[in-house]
């Protein structure tokens, strides 16, 4: 007979239980992003208007990317504008996972949640964003390059029947971890002819600070192009190329460009 009341009341407390209710999903638009110094990436992240009754602020939030977690630097903020919503998210470089460089560069995952207090979903924004794709993502083209590339005034010495091109091509790694990088391959040229091509093999980026990459060439002197005699005359160096960095799912590139002179 015990049993049989315990059975009872089990059936009934689950039968009264209200099922979770799926979250309120709003479809991403535009992710607008920018970068506050070195240190932190901030986005806008654009959807429909927000929904009638639909609560704007959580017990805790989150963001993930692809399949990585992103730790907020501070509450995000919900905003309405021009009849659409704008989620404010802000993430610190430093506390970023290792596992954030191996995000795709092309289509990948966003979505940011509200949470309530067991942890569940009560709103997400979310959906695929392209960072190739300027409609869906806003950001300069050359973002990285300004504040983590610099290249040095580049060094001409003659050595008997060759000219020697040196300059320094210097990173900072914002992030907690040292970076390691497998490659680093270029061009250089002057006013859109080519110099010369080259590469060279790995390199560590130190956590927290500038690491010097040495680009040393020797161009025999009798092959004197127009490009180099424009370095000669102080002309502006472009380099173009990328960086192989390796991440826990693999070598991912990292296009550069960057522009130096005498």
């Amino acid at each position: 007979m015990r049993r049989f009341a315990v059975s009872i009341a089990l059936a009934t407390v689950l039968a009264g239980a209200a099922p979770a209710q799926p979250p309120i999903e709003l479809p991403v638009e535009r992710v607008t992003v920018e970068l506050r110094g070195r240190e932190q990436v901030r986005a806008a992240i654009t959807a429909p208007a927000w929904p009638s009754g639909a609560p704007r602020t959580f017990v805790a939030e989150r963001l993930v990317l692809d399949t990585v977690a992103v730790p907020l630097a501070e509450p995000a903020t919900v905003e309405s504008a021009g009849g659409r919503t704008v989620v404010r998210v802000a993430a610190d470089l430093a506390a970023l996972p290792r596992e954030v460089l191996g995000t795709a560069v092309g289509p990948v995952s966003l979505h940011w949640e509200g949470l309530d207090e067991a942890g569940e979903p009560l709103v997400r924004v979310g959906g695929v964003v392209d960072v190739r794709d300027p409609q869906r993502v806003q950001m300069p083209p050359d973002l990285v390059a300004q504040r983590f590339v610099r290249l040095t005034p580049v060094a001409i010495s003659p050595l008997g029947d060759t000219i020697g091109l040196r300059l320094l091509l210097t990173v900072y790694n914002p992030f907690s971890f040292d970076v390691l990088g497998t490659r680093l391959e270029y061009s250089l040229g002057v006013g859109g002819a080519a110099l010369v091509t080259g590469h060279r093999g790995g390199f560590r980026l130190r956590s927290g600070r500038w690491s010097d990459i040495l680009v040393d060439e020797e161009i025999p002197s009798d092959a004197l192009t127009g490009s180099l005699l424009g370095v000669l005359r102080g002309e502006p160096l472009l380099i173009q190329g990328g960086l192989g960095l390796l991440t826990p799912q693999g070598e991912r590139f990292l296009t550069i460009e960057r522009q130096a002179s005498r």
